[in-house]
């Protein structure tokens, strides 16, 4: 059986938008270069609205209502800078966890986590974001979804 050749580049953005949890990617200047369909979801912010624009704008604007515009963009611009200087003067990898709230499509206020990290693809940095919610859920984990048990599983064939 001849096998489909797939360009990495293409698996892996596939693999990104799909995933259950919400994830957001941003280069060294702060401009978000991906965003997928789960944080859209949480969100209700569209992949075509937020793909070029300044992450700490995008955050800004799913800060609750009791965090002024100005002072939300602000932070989240500074604390991003500073996680840019520090992956770029360090070589030791670091990961960030934060907890905060953020205003969900639906507009109620969401708790979250969030783990920070940064990639090195090449010679370019990236900032990768990824989201739970309080529960550890991600959107796609609390829909009426039923996933069956390994058991109920067909059996693979396997060559001899």
């Amino acid at each position: 059986m001849e096998r489909a050749q797939i360009g990495l580049s293409e698996l892996h953005k596939a693999l990104f938008r799909l995933h259950i949890r919400p994830m957001v990617v941003a280069d060294r200047l702060g401009c978000v270069v991906e965003w997928n369909d789960a944080a859209g979801e949480w969100t209700g912010l569209k992949r075509e609205r937020v793909l070029g624009r300044p992450l700490w704008e995008v955050q800004a604007s799913v800060a609750p209502a009791t965090i002024p515009y100005e002072k939300a963009c602000s932070a989240a611009r500074d604390t991003f800078l500073r996680l840019v200087h520090q992956s770029e003067r360090e070589d030791r990898p670091w990961h960030l966890h934060t907890d905060g709230d953020i205003l969900s499509a639906t507009g109620t206020v969401r708790h979250i986590h969030s783990e920070t990290f940064p990639v090195w693809v090449g010679s370019e940095l990236v900032i990768v974001s990824t989201f739970t919610d309080e529960n550890g859920y991600a959107p796609s984990d609390s829909s009426d979804a039923v996933f069956a048990d390994s058991s109920e599983l067909p059996q693979t064939a396997t060559a001899s």
